[in-house]
């Protein structure tokens, strides 16, 4: 009899439990209704703010910045125009210089009408400084055009008056524009700290509703589970469609799942339980200073604490050449450590990308600013000392390779070379030519490592000369690119150009020479005689450096066509050998072009 009323108290009690998890659960789905609405005006208001910093502030500051570049642009022009001398080029720069004007006036147009839509106060302060700029770059602008004017009338006393002025109203052009970028970035520096303290309220809300998202989370965790298995295969389907090599290594330095499947194609096989220094790293000089550190780095780190990670992190290299199938890559790779329980690296996480053409690009950038540099130092050299400069490092750079030629005969050779490269060395700094003279310097220490050699009596080993003669090139390149510079922008004599000529000829047929005979494939071998009976050392048994050599004047001369041809060429290749027979063709073209 007592059974019954206990099983309807336990059915009272169930029900009853049943209810007050129905009433816990609506309020706390109703608390997070309102702390959701609460957070999506937030989300609007840090949006509404974010909507104008983007579309006033930022819109400003990128005509503003887009401003200053036109204006640096009309000021290297406005420069260049000084030095040239011939009345072709100075019409042709004049062009260039009335369209970068008009130019500079339409993004200043552009800059004064975003102001304008603008915060009132801020605008009347920045158009003030926009007004000076405006009143500064009329004088300006009437300075260049009487410098060019007396220029091409060989007034050269009005030039240089009008170039002093020039020069100081440029100063301050340059101090009004970096006022004018110094305050719309304040601008900009305002607007967004006051977004970012609309987003800090709106982050404290989203953490009450982290909070209050526990509790249905917790309730959750069942259909989380029986959902696992399909969760992770979206994870799954984005490792096999990434567009990047993904992959992780362990203590034991070998590559282990999960393995992106563009990683064969970044590395064109399979690398699941290969060594990475094998694989990834293999094009890495085993005797160089990264492959030292990385090896370092790599036995230090597993298991060790995050510090020990940070400690180490810079010894993995960022950027490393990998060579698949003749074809040179450069990949970018990024660094994670993985950590375990006790917060200890585990394993690291690689993420590998082919950058090759984005490197290419900026090779050719660096290339132009090099240039660049160049011609800004012989802006600044009268017309006799850069005549005089150039004629004169040619005819040492020519003593200089003939007493390179000397080494095995004549002792005092190495003495008379060294004398010649620094000299080379101490007339560029003067100049300011700072390439040249980093050149010049590397080649001075290239030879003073054959120079103790032959003090000590001791044989000159066949590398130390390759590579001094490696450097020696690099100087004539060097030579030769300020001396084609200063021809085409000075209007000096291209003294070098003939130089170029004959070292390129001489390449081509050391070319055709060595891929003629057994001397492709077995050069190392092989020690000639020549009829003084010097040994050919320099190129017999260098026909890596004389493919090089091919190439850069290839491309100094502006051969596309055989250069493209020549990069093609690997030396001890077979099957290059028709290639260079066919180089040889474009070149006899070319030659007979320059003859004429």
């Amino acid at each position: 009899m007592t059974e019954a009323p206990e099983g309807g108290e336990k059915k009272k009690r169930e029900r009853s439990i049943r209810s007050e998890t129905t009433r816990v659960f609506l309020v706390v789905f109703g608390i997070l209704i309102m702390v959701g609405f609460f957070n999506i005006l937030s989300n609007i208001r840090g949006m509404n703010t974010f909507r104008t910093v983007e579309k006033t502030y930022l819109v400003q500051y990128q005509a503003a910045e887009n401003m200053g570049k036109k204006a640096n642009d009309i000021i290297a022009l406005s420069y260049l125009l000084a030095g040239d001398h011939d009345l072709t080029l100075l019409m042709a720069e004049m062009l260039k210089y009335d369209g970068m004007v008009q130019s500079f006036e339409s993004s200043k147009e552009s800059f004064k009408n975003f102001v304008k839509e603008g915060d009132e106060q801020q605008a009347i302060k920045l158009l003030v400084v926009l007004e000076k700029i405006e009143n500064i770059f009329v004088d300006f602008n009437n300075s260049c055009r009487d410098m060019t004017i007396s220029i091409m009338e060989g007034d050269k006393q009005r030039s240089r008056v009008a170039f002093t002025r020039l020069d100081k109203q440029i100063d301050e052009f340059r101090n009004q524009i970096k006022i004018l970028l110094s305050s719309v970035n304040t601008n900009l520096r305002q607007a967004t700290a006051e977004a970012r303290d609309g987003l800090f309220y709106t982050s404290i809300l989203g953490a009450v509703v982290i909070f209050l998202a526990v509790f249905i989370t917790l309730g959750l965790i069942y259909y989380l589970m029986s959902f696992l298995s399909i969760s992770l295969l979206p994870i799954s389907n984005l490792m096999h469609n990434l567009r990047q090599a993904v992959f992780s290594i362990d203590k034991a330095q070998n590559v282990v799942y999960p393995v992106s499947a563009y990683s064969s194609t970044v590395f064109g096989t399979d690398i699941v339980g290969r060594n990475v220094v094998d694989t990834v790293y293999k094009d890495v000089p085993t005797n160089s200073e990264t492959m030292a550190s990385l090896k370092s780095a790599l036995s230090l780190v597993f298991g060790e604490d995050e510090i020990q990670w940070l400690a180490m992190e810079d010894c993995f290299p960022q950027m490393v050449e990998f060579i698949m199938e003749e074809k040179d890559q450069i990949l970018k790779i990024t660094y994670t450590p993985l950590l375990d329980k006790d917060e200890n690296v585990q394993s690291i996480m690689m993420v590998a990308e082919d950058v090759t053409e984005i490197e290419k690009l900026r090779m050719e950038a660096k290339k132009k600013q090099g240039e660049v540099a160049i011609l800004q130092s012989l802006v600044n050299m009268d017309s006799q000392d850069l005549t005089a400069f150039l004629e004169g490092t040619n005819n040492l750079l020519k003593n200089a390779i003939e007493q390179f030629d000397a080494l095995d005969k004549d002792p005092k050779a190495g003495e008379i070379l060294f004398r010649n490269l620094h000299t080379i060395k101490g007339n560029s700094r003067m100049h300011a030519l700072t390439v040249l003279s980093e050149t010049t310097h590397i080649a001075e220490n290239a030879l003073d490592v054959v120079n103790k050699k032959i003090a000590a009596g001791k044989p000159v080993d066949q590398n130390s000369l390759l590579e001094l003669r490696r450097h020696l090139f690099l100087v004539e390149v060097s030579l030769a690119t300020h001396s084609q510079i200063a021809a085409r922008f000075l209007g000096a004599d291209d003294n070098m150009h003939e130089t170029v000529w004959r070292r390129f000829i001489f390449s081509i047929g050391m070319l055709e020479y060595l891929s003629t005979s057994e001397r492709w494939v077995n050069e190392h071998k092989i020690e000639e005689e020549g009829s003084d009976g010097s040994k050919w050392r320099i190129f017999v048994g260098s026909g890596e450096d004389t493919v090089q050599e091919a190439q850069i004047l290839s491309e100094f001369l502006g051969m596309e066509v055989l250069h493209k041809e020549l990069a093609k060429v690997k030396f001890g290749d077979e099957e290059c050998v028709p290639l260079i027979k066919d180089c040889s063709e474009h070149f006899l073209k070319d030659y007979l072009k320059f003859a004429a």
